[in-house]
């Protein structure tokens, strides 16, 4: 988008060369192929923003390194037949304040690798970052350590079918002010570790945040019982199978 710097050279995989792009709108920001395939495209220097467009939703399948292009910007969002991303090693994410829909609606991706966000410590908002990535089934350990710069997790899993959330995700996340539905319509979700937001005690609203997670079972954490009490408007909706759901707050 405009209001970006670009200064990166682009190899669109097809051995037609090195193509300079100094511009958001640059001719050579967009190439043609000559005939159907898998190509691999490389980016190197300076692109501020990288966004997927919605007109190639289906044609990403892999990204294979992230690298460091200075992102300031960025979303897959819809990128519905992406299968896998590495981990960040490079610090691709370092500069970023905002990941909000980053990885939505990417229907194909299974797997969430646990360095992803190792470099984005300056990352705040993690809003609708995973929604409705249907093939994910599992949350590795230790995903936000490093984003102790996080105050926003709304609809971060929602309608996933994550199974199981790992001890202490959220210790390392102290700043955090909304757990709006993140993880409503998790409907495989099974079981909560215990303490699982005790270091988030800057929590304002966890409205719907477990809403419709009905194979939710144990005893869930006393949230309503925090001091000032947040906002927890259905928080725990048809989790009927827990065992204090009788006394948890509507």
């Amino acid at each position: 988008g405009s209001g970006y710097n670009y200064d990166y050279t682009v190899d669109w995989g097809d051995g037609t060369g090195l193509f300079p792009v100094v511009s958001y709108d640059d001719p050579n920001s967009t190439h043609t192929y000559t005939d159907a395939g898998i190509y691999t495209i490389m980016i190197s220097g300076l692109c501020e923003t990288f966004m997927v467009d919605w007109s190639y939703m289906y044609e990403l399948t892999t990204v294979l390194q992230w690298g460091n292009i200075g992102l300031l910007r960025f979303n897959m969002y819809g990128s519905q037949s992406l299968t896998s991303v590495p981990d960040d090693t490079l610090g691709a994410f370092s500069l970023l304040t905002d990941l909000s829909s980053a990885f939505s609606y990417c229907s194909s991706l299974s797997l969430i690798p646990s360095g992803l966000f190792t470099y984005a410590t300056n990352v705040s908002t993690f809003t609708d970052i995973f929604n409705s990535s249907t093939s994910l089934t599992s949350v590795p350990v230790g995903l936000f350590d490093n984003c102790t710069s996080a105050t926003d997790f709304t609809n971060a899993f929602y309608g996933c079918n994550i199974t199981t959330i790992p001890s202490g995700l959220f210790d390392y996340n102290i700043n955090v002010t909304s757990f709006v539905s993140t993880f409503s319509y998790c409907s495989s979700l099974t079981f909560l570790p215990n303490g699982l937001f005790d270091n988030c005690m800057s929590v304002t609203d966890f409205t719907e945040c477990f809403y419709d997670c009905n194979l939710l079972t144990g005893e869930t954490s006393e949230l309503w019982t925090r001091v000032p009490e947040p906002t927890g408007t259905d928080c725990f909706s048809n989790c009927t199978l827990l065992s204090n759901y009788p006394y948890i707050p509507v």
